[in-house]
């Protein structure tokens, strides 16, 4: 159902980004993928199981995957998800387009001369579903280089190695988020304040299908359909 949208575009980010919103945001469209995921009971299972709740604070849902993209939404919930993120980089360029809410989006760079050091983790592919390892390389020493607050409506894109963290500022948010992953690296970086220096296995807390079908739902019910 979404492949359509993932095997090739030629349009801006901007455009394309919308262009999906318009389509997974149509109550029609969303019912029509519910029911197909309920008569499709092992991709029901296989979405559900790359769905978690993520250690920088939002609930992942996996939408669609092909060769090349992967879509997602990501919720946020201030409230109920307290934290604090962690700043990363990605594997793969990405594009965001806020659905919902307000997100701000936190740029770093390093900066030798300060005294506060991060502690550095690689991020290695995720090899089972309910967790994934970080091994601790040392330290290293960033600073904030600027900041992006995004309204609902905007639209994002990042280059895989560009260090940053999300937070969300308004009570909740909803982000859809596709992975462009013709430019893939083997592995991401990710520095902490909040872990240990030593190599970690980090669990991802499961959700279950009800609750992946309810999310999807929810999408419908956020506000209205003429989001573009």
């Amino acid at each position: 159902m979404f492949a359509q949208f993932l095997k090739f575009r030629s349009e801006s980010n901007d455009v394309y980004l919308k262009r999906m919103v318009n389509l997974i945001s149509s109550e029609h469209f969303i019912l029509a993928y519910v029911d197909y995921l309920l008569t499709n009971k092992n991709l029901l299972h296989e979405l559900t199981l790359k769905s978690y709740f993520h250690a920088n604070q939002f609930i992942k849902l996996s939408l669609f995957e092909s060769e090349n993209y992967k879509l997602r939404i990501h919720y946020w919930n201030k409230t109920k998800y307290i934290g604090r993120a962690n700043v990363h980089d990605h594997r793969f360029d990405c594009y965001s387009y806020i659905y919902s809410g307000q997100i701000k989006n936190i740029i770093y760079r390093e900066n030798t001369e300060l005294n506060k050091s991060f502690n550095e983790f690689v991020y290695l592919p995720r090899l089972v579903h309910n967790h994934y390892d970080l091994n601790f390389k040392g330290k290293r020493k960033l600073c904030i280089d600027y900041e992006q607050i995004f309204n609902e409506g905007d639209t994002y894109s990042l280059n895989r190695d560009v260090l940053h963290k999300s937070i969300c500022l308004s009570e909740s948010a909803i982000t859809i988020f596709v992975e462009d992953r013709t430019n893939l690296k083997d592995f991401a970086k990710v520095y902490s304040l909040n872990y240990q220096e030593t190599n970690l296995n980090i669990p991802s807390d499961p959700i279950s299908e009800k609750d992946f079908l309810s999310n999807i739902i929810r999408l419908t019910k956020t506000k209205a359909n003429s989001v573009c």
